[in-house]
């Protein structure tokens, strides 16, 4: 019995002690899980916030960019007009000499596009710019690897769609649509120039033929530069040592190389002041309304060329912008033209 005892009192000494289950309450349970809740969703809202803030600044970088791009080449093709001037006597009837003076068939001439063109349809708000230069542009292959051609150029804004240039396939059933503030560069073939048949001018354009009667065929000789260029402003200028009020030489942000009279008749200015405006695709997107352009209040803006006028003018162009939460960029540059060799005699 002794024994039996004994053994009894071994088997209970080494029997393992009883596991103890350690578990979550589920008021832990509850409260882990709202924590990885919120941490998923301060996660999910910092990588939207990253997301966004990548895909608006590769927007608005691609949407500069080529603002960029296009305001290089409006400089770089504005600083080679030409006018080729020479002097000869200025004959009157019955072709008696009166003077000698510049003489030029050319044409340099910048003003309100909508004023130039005679048109407010398709609107194109600013100023727009046409001459001519040695660029050798031809399309076709008898005049092509000519490299010293002339051609008439120009620049200006125009609100249209993408229709001219999108694929046929693609029709509006497909794709709406899409208008915008467009620059456009025109840029007519050598081949085609009949700048000096308009020397004297058809009274229907007012001595500008030369580039309004190719710009109102049904497919005029213009290609898009850039998008969502709301405003362009050209200023030919003399340098600000010599005209610091800036409104000496185009008191009215307007300068014709063939008017009759006054320092300017045959001469090219001897700088050009050239400023736009870029709104990003977002905010374009956003404003864009159909076929009806928004309203930056540029028609009623740069009348008036002098320094004080201008900066008023933008800043009330950047007040409107900001009033209509458009995110916006303004590039700005006096271009000097190589050719010009001004005289004020």
């Amino acid at each position: 019995m002794t024994s039996y005892i004994h053994t009894r009192l071994n088997a209970e000494r080494w029997r393992p002690a009883r596991t103890r289950i350690q578990a979550f309450s589920l008021l832990e349970l509850m409260v882990a899980t709202a924590i990885l809740l919120l941490i998923l969703v301060m996660i999910f809202n910092l990588t939207t916030a990253v997301t966004k803030t990548v895909k608006y600044s590769k927007s608005k970088i691609e949407t500069f960019r080529e603002a960029r791009i296009a305001f290089d080449t409006i400089t770089r093709r504005l600083s080679q007009a030409t006018l080729n001037t020479y002097w000869d006597y200025e004959p009157q009837p019955p072709s008696i000499p009166k003077a000698y003076v510049r003489q030029s068939e050319l044409h340099f001439i910048v003003g309100k596009t909508e004023a130039l063109l005679g048109t407010s349809t398709p609107p194109r708000p600013g100023h727009g710019v046409f001459f001519q230069a040695p660029f050798g542009f031809e399309t076709s292959s008898e005049a092509k690897g000519l490299p010293n051609l002339l051609n008439c150029w120009g620049f200006f804004l125009e609100f249209n769609s993408d229709l001219a240039w999108r694929p046929t396939f693609i029709s509006t059933s497909i794709l709406p649509a899409r208008y915008r503030y467009r620059l456009m560069q025109f840029m007519l073939p050598s081949s085609q120039t009949r700048l000096y048949s308009y020397t004297s001018g058809n009274p229907a354009y007012n001595g500008l033929d030369w580039f309004k009667l190719p710009l109102s065929q049904p497919s005029p000789p213009a290609t898009v530069l850039a998008e969502n260029i709301v405003a362009m402003i050209f200023l030919p200028r003399y340098s600000t040592q010599d005209d610091p009020n800036g409104n000496r030489l185009a008191p009215n942000y307007t300068y014709d190389s063939r008017q009759a009279t006054g320092i300017t008749r045959n001469q090219l200015p001897p700088l050009v002041q050239v400023t736009f405006v870029v709104i990003d695709e977002e905010s374009a997107a956003r404003l864009a309304n159909g076929s009806i352009n928004p309203d930056f209040g540029v028609s009623g803006l740069f009348n008036s060329s002098a320094q004080s006028d201008y900066d008023q003018d933008l800043q009330t162009l950047q007040s409107n912008l900001t009033d209509r939460r458009a995110n916006y960029r303004i590039f700005s540059e006096i271009v000097p033209i190589a050719s010009s060799k001004w005289s004020e005699n």
